[in-house]
């Protein structure tokens, strides 16, 4: 059992969530709802707005502003940090960093997000696509 609070513990501590386990450990599909994961969903969500805010806010400080400017500037912010929050802990063995223990592993599991993340985007499709139909 220690094994398993150690590998939630460095997971939690770093948001780690790795490929092929669930929410704080799991199986796939399995959820094992509790306190700390719904403080990890309004983490995220706190985290999630106040990017949004903070673009809203640049665009509206500075009306001349490139909005491409500036979601490029919050992109590479938020890559930073993200890129930090994923460095493996330094234990060879420890299961949640292997699929994070390289670069190339850290660039996976970044394009695997960003997928994932736009996917669910409501701004992922848009009625001015190139590819949208139009009756």
């Amino acid at each position: 059992m220690a094994g398993f609070a150690k590998a939630v513990c460095c997971r939690v501590a770093a948001g780690r969530n790795g490929p092929g386990f669930g929410p704080l450990g799991g199986y796939p599909g399995e959820l094992l709802y509790t306190a700390a994961m719904s403080e990890l969903a309004d983490t995220f969500d706190s985290a999630f707005a106040k990017a949004v805010d903070l673009g809203n806010r640049l665009a509206d400080k500075d009306k001349d502003a490139d909005l491409w400017d500036i979601a490029d500037g919050l992109l590479a912010g938020a890559l930073q940090y993200w890129l930090y929050s994923r460095q493996p802990c330094g234990d060879p063995r420890c299961q949640d960093c292997m699929p994070i223990s390289t670069a190339e592993g850290r660039m996976a599991e970044l394009k695997r997000l960003v997928d994932q993340l736009a996917a669910e985007s409501e701004y992922f499709h848009t009625p001015t696509d190139a590819n949208a139909g139009r009756a």
